[in-house]
C-alpha cells in the first residue's frame, strides 16, 4: 500500500509542476547531500490494551544526528535518510540506576521544493520508513522497533555562495508504531515478543540542515545567433569589379 501512495504521491506532485519551471532549460538533475541534527519530543501512545502505555512512561525527548542523499529534478526531490541519537529516560524509570537510550530511525523521503528566485527554498513533504528505540537499565536493556507508517515535514533552505552550499531548518511529524519488543539481560537468553494492541505514537522534532549539490549534468547553454554583417558600398563596387573582370561563360 505505501509504495502505491508513493506512486500516486510523485505522478500527482510532477503533474502540478508549474509549466514555466519545465520550460526553463537550466533546470537539471542534481545530487543532494545534507547533514543536520534535530531534537525531538514524543507524544502518544504504545500500547492501548487492558493498561495502556503512553510513550511518555518509558521516553521523554530524542536528539538526533541525521544524513540524508537525493536526486532532484526541477521541484520534485526523491530520497533516503538515516538518524542516530541519543534519547532521554522517564525519569521515574530510574531512580536507582543509571539508564540511557538510543534511537534509530531510516526510511524514504519526497519532498517538494519551490526554488524562489531570490535564493530562499520552501519546501513541504512526506516520508516513511522504520524506527528503533533502545533503553539500557543496568544489565539489561529492552528494544521497540515498528515502521514508520508516514511523517510530515516543512522547512526551508537558503543558498550560501554560488547555490552549491545551502543552510536550512525541518519541522517533522512522525507517525509510527511499536510492533515488537526484545528484551537482553545479563546471564540470560534473549526475549521478543509482540504488543497485544500496539497504538500510534508520533515524534515532533526540530532540526537544522547544512546541503551541498552537485548537478548531474551540464546546465544548457542557448547557442548564441550569428548575425552576418551588412555589406558597405565599397564592398559592393569590390564585387562588381571582380565580376568584370572575371565574367561567367
Amino acid at each position: 500500500m505505501l509504495p502505491h501512495a508513493f506512486g500516486v504521491l510523485v505522478f500527482l506532485v510532477t503533474a502540478f509542476t508549474p509549466g514555466a519551471a519545465v520550460a526553463q532549460g537550466e533546470s537539471v538533475p542534481s545530487l543532494n547531500a545534507d547533514l543536520g541534527a534535530s531534537y525531538a519530543l514524543p507524544f502518544g501512545e504504545v500500547n492501548a490494551g487492558q493498561t495502556p502505555v503512553s510513550i511518555l512512561d518509558l521516553f521523554s525527548g530524542a536528539g538526533a544526528f541525521v544524513g540524508a542523499l537525493g536526486v532532484q529534478w526541477h521541484h520534485v526531490r526523491l530520497g533516503a535518510e538515516l538518524a542516530v541519537g541519543p534519547m532521554q529516560i522517564a525519569d521515574h524509570l530510574c531512580p536507582q540506576m543509571e539508564c540511557s537510550g538510543s534511537q534509530l530511525r531510516w526510511g524514504g523521503t519526497l519532498e517538494y521544493h519551490l526554488a524562489l528566485t531570490n535564493g530562499v527554498d520552501p519546501f513541504f513533504g512526506v516520508g516513511a520508513g522504520f524506527e528503533q528505540s533502545t533503553l539500557n537499565a543496568g544489565a539489561s536493556s529492552i528494544t521497540f522497533s515498528g515502521p514508520e507508517l508516514f511523517d510530515l515535514r516543512l522547512g526551508a533552505d537558503w543558498s550560501i555562495g554560488r547555490s552549491i552550499v545551502s543552510a536550512g531548518f525541518l519541522t517533522v511529524l512522525t507517525f509510527a508504531r511499536y510492533d515488537n519488543a526484545s528484551a537482553t539481560q545479563f546471564d540470560a537468553p534473549p526475549g521478543k515478543g509482540n504488543f497485544a494492541a500496539p497504538s500510534l505514537h508520533s515524534w515532533l522534532a526540530f532540526g537544522a540542515r547544512l546541503g551541498f549539490r552537485f548537478d548531474l549534468a551540464a546546465q544548457r547553454v542557448a547557442p548564441a545567433a550569428v548575425v552576418s554583417e551588412p555589406e558597405t558600398p565599397t564592398m559592393e563596387r569590390r564585387r562588381a569589379i571582380r565580376a568584370a573582370q572575371h565574367p561567367s561563360g
